[in-house]
């Protein structure tokens, strides 16, 4: 497993990210200290990939 940097988001963000759906969030324990895993939702994911599909057309835009 490799190490991803440390984001920084807020209890408030991520419990509104949840809210919505766009993220799945997994508390437990390791090694003595409390984690945190939160990752795309399918919905999430799909949100995620229309907003990059969004950025791609202008920026095409921009390059013709």
């Amino acid at each position: 497993m490799t190490t991803q940097p440390r984001a920084r988001l807020s209890t408030r963000q991520l419990g509104i990210l949840e809210r919505e759906g766009l993220v799945e969030i997994a508390k437990f324990r390791e090694r003595r200290h409390a984690a945190t895993r939160v990752r795309l939702s399918p919905t999430g994911r799909d949100r995620f990939n229309d907003y990059l599909d969004g950025l791609r057309k202008v920026v095409q835009s921009n390059v013709e």
